[in-house]
């Protein structure tokens, strides 16, 4: 058990539940209070506000898919796996991408995992905006 517990701690340092993710979300923070995300907030096109944050990992670095699975299966506890919505392929050349989106409880989800060979890193983005 207690190694169990070290793996756990290592692929993801500070312990995070399906409640925190709805906390966070509800409160409109994508850092999901990790003081390793770096974020900002911009306007989108129909004029709303989006908040981003992200995480930077190794290239290909199995924690930043363990990181991805995690928020991507507290999202779904908190929204329901009905918030989910169709991904959108459009992307700005990473070597590889993984997208997935939700609508619920007021909210726009896009939680993302970018591969970038020529950085030499691998990037799990989430954004948060008012849903429609």
């Amino acid at each position: 058990m207690r190694r169990l517990c070290l793996v756990i701690f290592i692929l993801c340092p500070w312990p995070l539940w399906a409640s925190d993710i709805c906390l966070a979300l509800q409160a409109g923070d994508p850092s999901l209070g990790d003081p390793d995300a770096t974020c900002q907030s911009s306007a989108l096109l129909g004029g709303e506000a989006q908040t981003s944050c992200y995480w930077v990992y190794a290239y290909r670095a199995p924690e930043a898919e363990a990181r991805l699975e995690g928020l991507r299966s507290g999202i779904e506890a908190c929204l329901g796996a009905k918030a989910a919505q169709p991904a959108d392929t459009q992307v700005n050349h990473p070597d590889s991408f993984t997208l997935h989106r939700y609508e619920g409880q007021g909210i726009r989800v896009a939680l993302s995992l970018k591969d970038k060979a020529g950085l030499g890193q691998s990037l799990i983005f989430l954004s948060l905006s008012a849903a429609q």
